[in-house]
């Protein structure tokens, strides 16, 4: 990512004045820009919902990409906005590029999970027939397999084997969506590990909201993730590194019994 969060919020004022003389396709790309970074002060974020509101029935598919996205980043529960969101994907008459293909698909999960029951959002057997052409070309390993041969990624799994004891399936695909780094697929667990060349060179210690996409997608299945940076895990002492992941990992599994997605004794076999 370019820029710093401090060049962001300098930006604020300037940008609030000068909202509603942009684009609708200027707005989303700057929506992204801030959501991705979680910066920005609640005045700005409301005034990017208010013109979202009153433009989301008009956005073509690059603006939507960018709207989707930050939704998902700020993990919105605005019924209607996201209403408004399906309604403009169904009514575009252009089949949906694979460029812009992927928060359209996290979309799908997202809203499956936040909205249930009499909460449903309408016409969402036509948004996923929406997606049927792009989904027949998407494989998400296309996207994340040149990073899997990372030195860092060997070294991390190392620890955890012999280490922490563990020994998670590694890179493996959800939804044809996301890949979880080190999973333990049984238990609905994973720790996605984020190289420190794949996080903003200003806080590489932080994991971008990109990064902790699967985790705001995924926990309405039960999913319990641990976006883990590289640079915070250099920064602990090696008795802090197995005591952080070990006890993360005691505490998800908490969790998951309480879930009752895994069982508090496990099966006994004679």
């Amino acid at each position: 990512m370019c820029g710093r969060d401090k060049t962001f919020f300098a930006f604020e004022s300037t940008l609030l004045k000068g909202l509603d003389s942009l684009s609708d396709r200027e707005v989303t790309h700057l929506m992204y820009a801030y959501g991705v970074r979680k910066v920005g002060n609640p005045e700005l974020h409301k005034a990017f919902v208010k013109r979202l509101d009153a433009m989301a029935s008009n956005l073509d598919y690059p603006s939507l990409f960018n709207a989707i996205y930050y939704l998902l980043f700020t993990e919105s529960a605005n019924k209607s906005l996201w209403q408004k969101l399906v309604n403009a994907t169904i009514s575009n008459q252009d089949i949906l590029p694979i460029i812009y293909y992927r928060p359209f698909k996290a979309a799908k999960f997202y809203l499956e999970g936040r909205f249930q029951g009499k909460e449903v959002l309408a016409d969402m057997t036509d948004y996923q027939d929406k997606l049927w052409h792009a989904e027949r070309y998407f494989n998400v390993h296309k996207l994340e397999e040149y990073i899997e041969q990372d030195q860092a990624y060997y070294n991390f799994k190392s620890f955890l084997n012999a280490r922490c004891f563990v020994y998670p399936i590694s890179f493996m695909a959800i939804h044809n969506l996301f890949v979880l780094h080190f999973v333990f697929n049984d238990q609905k667990i994973a720790i996605n590990f984020h190289l420190e060349k794949f996080t903003p060179s200003e806080s590489p210690e932080k994991a971008t909201e990109m990064h902790k996409l699967p985790q705001k997608v995924l926990k309405h299945e039960g999913w319990e993730i641990y976006d883990l940076p590289e640079k915070e895990f250099k920064s602990w002492t090696f008795d802090q590194r197995i005591n952080n992941v070990q006890g993360w990992l005691r505490e998800a599994k908490e969790r998951q019994v309480k879930k009752g997605i895994i069982e508090a004794k496990p099966k006994q076999y004679v």
